[in-house]
């Protein structure tokens, strides 16, 4: 959607005096349980692969369902969607792999299960503000800043002071896909953020 702000400010035009106000708060987010070591997510992916294997799809067929260019009916409906599910999870637990090292790699060292990470909100003028968050967010949990700020703009700048990778949705996690995989955080941590974001917003006022 457009940036464009609901709120016309003209060239030169003095803003309301004192409106400029900033705050920022440590988040403890919980990180992912991977469920297991880098072994047991390689078995994982030769499992996947196996079960793209069993579809019966030859390597033609498969290089043209990634290009999109099957022939109409030339594969069973039932098959994509099943290749579809497969290859979410294919490429969750590949990435998988590469968070399970990032995660190893953390500094400042994680506290009980938890990765301490900051957030920041700049009021520019009444009903204006910048929310900064360390991270790579899905749309839908801008969308929740946005829709629990209580302001009329609310504008959210990711990767803001740090860069901490993905940070998802449960639903992502279920569904599995590259950005979920990559994700070092909990299914909670994403909602978690999003709320903080969204108070430390309200705190500023409109």
């Amino acid at each position: 959607g457009s940036e464009r702000l609901a709120i016309a400010y003209q060239p030169g035009q003095v803003l309301d005096p004192g409106a400029l106000r900033a705050c920022r708060q440590l988040v403890a987010l919980p990180l992912r349980d991977f469920g297991g070591d880098e072994a047991a997510l390689r078995a994982k992916v030769a499992t996947g692969r196996t079960k793209v294997g069993a579809l019966g799809l030859s390597d033609d067929q498969q290089q043209r369902i990634r290009q999109s260019a099957l022939a109409p009916g030339e594969v069973k409906p039932v098959i994509l969607a099943q290749r579809r599910e497969i290859v979410a999870r294919l490429n969750y637990d590949n990435a998988s792999i590469a968070a399970l090292s990032r995660s190893g790699q953390l500094a400042p060292a994680p506290t009980n299960g938890h990765w301490e990470v900051e957030i920041q909100a700049i009021r520019l003028a009444p009903g204006l503000a910048l929310i900064g968050v360390p991270c790579e967010l899905m749309v839908e949990l801008g969308d929740r800043i946005r829709d629990r700020s209580g302001l009329a703009s609310c504008l959210v700048v990711g990767y803001a002071n740090d860069s901490i990778g993905y940070v998802v949705t449960p639903q992502a996690i279920e569904e599995g896909g590259y950005e979920a995989g990559m994700t070092m955080f909990a299914p909670s941590a994403g909602p978690q953020l999003a709320d903080a974001a969204a108070a430390l917003a309200r705190e500023i006022g409109g």
